[in-house]
């Protein structure tokens, strides 16, 4: 398994680490790796509603513009349409 060393931790920081860890009956790298687990969990479930959300709005509203089309091809559509 691999390791992570961090120099120079603010005393502030190790503090309420160290009081977190002993409030949840850890040690103080075993808090770091479960906040570690949190933060990328959280992340994931952030990333999964953001792309719930555009595929909605990618149905409930999709576009008429051809993806690949070149911007000469989208202006000539833009004035055939006028």
């Amino acid at each position: 398994m691999p390791n992570i060393l961090l120099r120079d931790v603010p005393e502030e920081i190790y503090r309420e680490l160290a009081e977190r860890a002993e409030l949840e009956h850890r040690s103080v790298p075993g808090e770091v790796l479960h906040l570690l687990e949190q933060s990328l969990a959280d992340r994931e479930f952030r990333q999964a509603r953001h792309d719930a959300a555009v595929e909605y709005l990618r149905r409930r509203f999709p576009t008429r513009r051809k993806v690949n089309a070149s911007i000469s091809e989208l202006i000539r559509e833009g004035r055939d349409d006028a």
